[in-house]
């Protein structure tokens, strides 16, 4: 396509040099380059529109990476939470073991006291009777 100083430059030199029966073909000379601005023009709005949808593509792009990005950290945050919960309930079931651990030997010595009570008290009732 020409550009707008080469089709107007046509123009006024065909205009000039055309003989002077060929008006209805500088009619037509005219009636082209019209033609060709709107085409011109057509063309320039469909590259604006599809420069514009292709921003619109690009930003909606970049929005689904940014929020990617945040469910990934979001998704990382939830395993150090859990890791850090499980570590507590871990230390947890520690504590309850060694609470048991010394309960057991808290019952264990308890009854050892009172057996060996009983057997001296016993031990003292039959000496008493003997």
């Amino acid at each position: 396509m020409y550009s707008w100083s080469r089709l107007s430059i046509i123009i006024v030199v065909y205009i000039m040099y055309a003989p002077r029966g060929a008006a209805w073909l500088s009619a037509a000379v005219v009636a082209a380059v019209v033609a060709e601005a709107v085409v011109l023009i057509a063309v320039s709005v469909v590259v604006v529109v599809a420069l514009v949808l292709v921003a619109v593509v690009v930003v909606a792009v970049l929005v689904a990476v940014v929020v990617a990005a945040v469910v990934v950290v979001a998704a990382a945050v939830t395993v150090v939470v859990a890791i850090a919960i499980a570590k507590v309930a871990l230390a947890l079931v520690v504590i309850v073991e060694l609470v048991a651990v010394v309960a057991v030997v808290v019952v264990v010595v308890v009854v050892v006291v009172v057996v060996v009570v009983v057997v001296v008290v016993v031990v003292v009732v039959v000496v008493k009777v003997v």
